[in-house]
């Protein structure tokens, strides 16, 4: 036969923080359900710098409020927060959205070495791009890459590799004298 806990059983707090915790958890996973098909359209953390400074500053105190509602574990101003930056986000879309085709077909963000490159087919929007990067010195167009590939040694070399082994790629160079002097064979090109 159960006994009944006593009201002031220590325990009950705990069940009432977990039913909090639950009840957060619930209403972020329901502004996950805006937010990741937005950061996959738009890239992770990248759509509020693609849009007006007026209104990003507005979702990042949005988003700060959120946060704060969170860390204290107050359902209610989670749930009216997390509606406010649901439309924030829903808005950062709309704003961003006229540069889409931009984004998409003329500008990609790919990681290298650390860091996160932007890559851009057209040199006439380079200034747009760098005003959106994380990093504007890591703004490159492909006009950029094939100049200073072409004025490296390693592109003659590569094109002529490639003919031999149609493919290939290249994934490392090295300016190590020792390893060029230890693997001073010949070569069919």
């Amino acid at each position: 036969m159960d006994k009944a806990k006593p009201s002031n059983y220590p325990i009950n707090g705990l069940d009432n923080l977990l039913a909090d915790a639950g009840a957060i958890d619930a209403v972020l996973a329901t502004l996950d359900a805006v937010v990741i098909p937005l950061e996959g359209k738009w890239g992770a953390g990248r759509l509020p710098r693609l849009v007006d400074p007026d209104l990003a500053a507005k979702f990042g105190s949005a988003q700060a409020k959120l946060n704060s509602a969170v860390e204290a574990g107050n359902v209610e101003e989670v749930v009216k927060r997390a509606a406010v930056l649901k439309r924030g986000w829903l808005a950062l879309d709309a704003a961003a959205s006229p540069n889409l085709a931009l984004e998409r077909d003329q500008v990609w963000g790919y990681d290298h070495d650390g860091r996160r490159y932007t890559i851009i087919l057209d040199r006439s929007k380079a200034a747009w791009a760098a005003a959106h990067a994380e990093n504007a010195s890591l703004v490159v167009t492909v006009a950029e890459l094939l100049t200073v590939w072409e004025a490296s040694k390693v592109a003659q070399v590569t094109r002529k590799a490639k003919l031999v082994f149609p493919g290939s790629q290249v994934t490392r160079v090295t300016t190590d004298k020792s390893l060029a002097e230890d693997l001073n064979d010949e070569v069919p090109f």
